[in-house]
């Protein structure tokens, strides 16, 4: 694996020298900084330059100041193709402020914030799931799923939009049961389209896959925050996929979770989809921006 290094903070020199010391022993590939990052020009001129050294992910390390600080993390994270691990102190201006930038643009980015003896395991993992081959595996899924049929019951079909499916995800809704690829079982079409995705990412069929249809629109919505934003998210109409780092336990037909708050599941109607990732978490990610789904990775496994 290969890791490139973009630095915007001189005084962070010394952290992340401690960061990268280990990953070097991990037989890691780290394409160090030139200079540091003061310019929106300085940072387009390193990302080419770690575009150009095939680099699997880029950790960037945030500085505090305001100035060019988005918009270099933007352009850095475009001209080199590839996901940004922003590395920063807590409350870290800087970092928070790039991330919003790579938000807007829908870069595939991660946050490291931390600088104990646990960070440095923390980027080792973040490589491994945004390596290339990773990458390709999702795109290659994307691949197969175009043109598949996906059958739903006429019952389900008429709030579905075909031609929104066609589109987005090369999918075609058919109410005929012959000659479909996949089926939504109990009316959950987007629980289909997650189940699908993850079968043609790992190549089996998954049995971590949660769906939580019967849950989301059989239960009345929770307040607190994170059930306000699932709302606010299902009106505005993108679709999203909630990414879990590990399996979820399960009782029944109900999915119970440790540490993750229930409210964003009761609250989260269609358009979301719903999977537990696991070791799939980077292809599953690929696979999603590919296709225009906003993959919402929760960080907190249950």
């Amino acid at each position: 694996m290969r890791l490139g290094v973009l630095e915007f903070d001189i005084s962070a020199e010394g952290v992340l020298e401690s960061l990268l010391g280990p990953l070097r022993a991990h037989d890691v590939d780290v394409v160090a900084r030139e200079a540091t990052v003061i310019t929106l020009d300085a940072a387009i001129r390193e990302a080419k330059r770690l575009a150009r050294a095939d680099c699997d992910g880029i950790l960037l390390m945030a500085g505090e100041g305001k100035g060019a600080a988005p918009l270099a993390a933007a352009a850095a994270a475009l001209v080199s193709g590839v996901p940004l691990l922003l590395a920063g102190a807590p409350g870290n201006g800087g970092l928070f402020e790039a991330a919003g930038a790579l938000d807007e643009i829908g870069a595939p980015f991660d946050r490291l914030i931390r600088n104990d003896g646990l960070a440095s395991a923390e980027v080792e993992t973040w490589l491994r799931a945004n390596a290339k081959t990773e990458r390709h595996r999702g795109l290659e899924a994307v691949r197969r799923l175009y043109g598949q049929r996906l059958y739903v019951p006429d019952t389900v079909a008429i709030s579905v939009d075909r031609s929104l499916w066609l589109h987005q995800f090369g999918v075609i809704v058919t109410g005929e049961a012959e000659g479909a690829e996949f089926a939504a079982l109990g009316g959950d079409v987007y629980g289909a389209l997650t189940a699908r995705l993850l079968e043609l990412v790992s190549g089996t069929t998954p049995r971590d896959l949660v769906a939580l249809g019967d849950l989301a629109y059989g239960s009345p919505a929770e307040s607190g925050v994170m059930g306000t934003l699932a709302r606010i998210s299902h009106r505005a109409g993108r679709f999203r996929c909630l990414l879990l780092q590990g399996p979820v336990s399960t009782d029944g037909t109900r999915p119970l979770f440790t540490g993750i708050p229930s409210g964003l599941f009761a609250a989260a109607a269609s358009p979301w989809l719903h999977v537990t990732a696991g070791e799939h978490l980077g292809a599953m990610r690929a696979a999603c921006l590919a296709l225009d789904i906003a993959p919402v990775i929760l960080e907190t496994a249950p």
